[in-house]
């Protein structure tokens, strides 16, 4: 059993002991005919993924919390034409209920608790409805103008504490238009990399073409929710268009995958490059993602334009040959096989407070949600792993097109010793250091201002 942050969506149709006694034959033929022809084909047009057919109903899953509210809705609209010239009394209305969380996953089913409370709200829902768990209203009100009516608390069987429901009004403005300025609007797609592994993907902005190298911690969709990423995304999307992508193992791209390698990692980024088809673009590294960037570059020198680095490094931690880097390296393996996605005090003060020693309490706690909802123990292991032995030396060695180097001065996790390594290996690359102990730029500050100033004027010059 894994556990993975999914919006979950029961539905069902109403009163379907009641339409099979009136005329069983034409209602079970109809369902089926709507089933295959319409519902599954809707799930899977918003990137969801059907779980079973319940008989009168069905159980979808889904990675993207909007995708499965624009599904929901355009699941009832097309029923509602389709059923539109039927007698009321034997009218097919299904009932929609979703909600948001941890679920636990077989591979095959999907169970616990978020499961539950999903079939409860279910049965709360109006016929031709949608409504949704309080859980999921949050993190919609986030995205979109939404047309949901609060219909307050429901105790409901089994489970312990009320929940509040919000109900899709059918008669409002359904029009799902996102909050943010256009320029911050994301379309996340999905392409598919060596392995058959899905890779998600966006852009945001519009201009000149910057692709971000994976680093991590990843979740495309969180991320421009996020109080510490969400200013730093819109300031890139001001007056480029930033490609994201999610590595392997990793936000909405595929968890279980075989492979999570620096080789893996380049095979990614051909495969967005590919799909998106950007050319002469640059590439964005940050922390591991400097050496994913250079090496990209190195091996498509005819695609990449320029390189902008911050934090980076060419050699992990395991290839420093020094017994505090391996002894650091051992503790975060250690550290994250115990306390991956924690917030207690002892773990934050490792991992979190190393990140970002000068966060607020909301830019921290937004970095300790996004290590729960990027990916599992297992994997964040693993691209630890991958991390501490990566060494593009030679690749770096290699580049011969305008490079900038930015590293902050205090930063714990990667020290600009690093950045000064990484500088004195590529050819005429420009260096300069950020006065920060933060690893992770934050809005408001002097350092962030400056990166942005550094970076517009060496794209202006190139």
């Amino acid at each position: 059993m894994e556990k993975q942050l999914l919006v979950v969506m029961i539905a069902d149709i109403y009163g379907y002991s009641r339409l099979t006694q009136l005329d069983e034959v034409t209602i079970v033929d109809r369902q089926l005919k709507y089933a295959n022809d319409c519902i599954y084909p809707i799930i899977q047009e918003f990137n969801g993924t059907l779980i079973k057919n319940t008989g009168d109903g069905f159980v979808a899953v889904f990675n993207v919390s909007h995708y499965a509210i624009h599904c929901a809705l355009k699941i009832q609209n097309d029923i509602s034409l389709l059923e539109e010239a039927t007698p009321e009394e034997l009218k097919i209305k299904y009932r929609i209920g979703l909600n948001i969380g941890d679920v636990l996953s077989d591979g095959e089913d999907v169970f616990g608790n978020v499961v539950n409370i999903s079939a409860r709200i279910e049965s709360i829902c109006v016929p031709g409805g949608v409504c949704i768990s309080g859980a999921l209203h949050e993190v919609l009100d986030n995205y979109d103008e939404i047309s949901f009516k609060d219909i307050g608390l429901h105790k409901v069987k089994n489970i312990k504490n009320p929940l509040r429901v919000y109900q899709w009004d059918s008669e409002a403005n359904t029009d799902f238009r996102e909050k943010r300025e256009d320029n911050f609007h994301q379309n996340i797609q999905f392409c598919v990399s060596e392995g058959d592994v899905q890779i998600a993907y966006s852009s945001i902005g519009k201009g000149f073409p910057i692709l971000k190298a994976p680093n991590w911690l990843n979740h495309i969709e969180y991320e421009v929710r996020s109080p510490l990423w969400s200013p730093f995304l819109k300031s890139f999307s001001e007056k480029y268009e930033l490609i994201r992508f999610d590595q392997r193992g990793n936000g909405l791209s595929d968890w279980e995958v075989e492979e999570i390698s620096e080789d893996s990692m380049i095979t990614d980024m051909r495969a967005v490059v590919d799909s998106t088809n950007i050319n002469n673009f640059a590439i964005f590294g940050m922390s591991q993602g400097c050496a994913f960037a250079i090496r990209y570059a190195a091996e498509y020198p005819e695609q990449v334009k320029c390189l902008i680095l911050f934090g980076g490094y060419i050699l992990g931690r395991l290839k420093r040959n020094t017994d505090e880097d391996k002894n650091r390296h051992e503790i975060g393996m250690k550290m994250i096989e115990s306390g991956w996605g924690s917030n207690s005090p002892i773990y934050r003060n490792f991992f979190t407070s190393s990140f970002l020693p000068d966060a607020s309490k909301r830019e921290s706690d937004s970095f300790d949600e996004l290590q729960r909802v990027c990916t599992n123990t297992v994997n964040a292991m693993r691209i630890h792993e991958m991390n501490s032995n990566v060494d593009v030396t030679k690749y770096a060695k290699r580049i011969k097109i305008p490079t900038l180097i930015l590293h902050c001065e205090g930063d714990q996790v990667n020290p600009s010793k690093e950045g000064r390594r990484m500088a004195s290996v590529i050819p005429n690359a420009y260096f300069k250091t950020l006065t920060s102990n933060n690893h992770v730029l934050l809005e408001g500050t002097n350092e962030f201002s400056e990166f942005f100033d550094q970076v517009d004027r060496f794209i202006s010059d190139i």
